[in-house]
């Protein structure tokens, strides 16, 4: 969860407070389903494996995050990200259609974004 906390914090350009990352090195106070309440994020998984999106959308669900994006190539990935919104993005690295580098490349030349979200890869 710390790595969590620190992602979602960098993504939103804030410092993290000495508390959190207490609470997530340790698990002080917060429930694993709190955590999204605590860290708000829109998440997208690009992921062509089904099996893999169903992994992804079920740790992310324990931890709170219920409005999870899924989508199975790189193209599409970039299309969810260009509508707005998105936080952080889980990208597996070899996509059909478009691959990981190549939709990177098309969501950072995206300047009309608020803020541009954070890449996982």
């Amino acid at each position: 969860m710390r790595a969590l906390v620190e992602v979602l914090h960098y993504s939103v350009g804030t410092p993290i407070p000495p508390s959190l990352m207490h609470t997530a090195s340790d698990g002080g106070g917060i429930t694993v389903g709190q955590f999204a309440e605590q860290h708000p994020a829109q998440i997208l998984v690009v992921e062509d494996v089904l099996m893999n999106q169903k992994i992804a959308g079920m740790v992310l669900k324990k931890l709170g995050y219920e409005n999870i994006l899924f989508t199975n190539n790189g193209e599409k990935g970039v299309e969810k990200v260009l509508a707005g919104g998105v936080d952080l993005i889980f990208m597996d690295l070899q996509k059909p259609v478009m691959g990981r580098i190549d939709a990177t490349l098309k969501i950072r030349e995206s300047f009309h974004l608020e803020r541009q979200p954070l890449i996982i890869e």
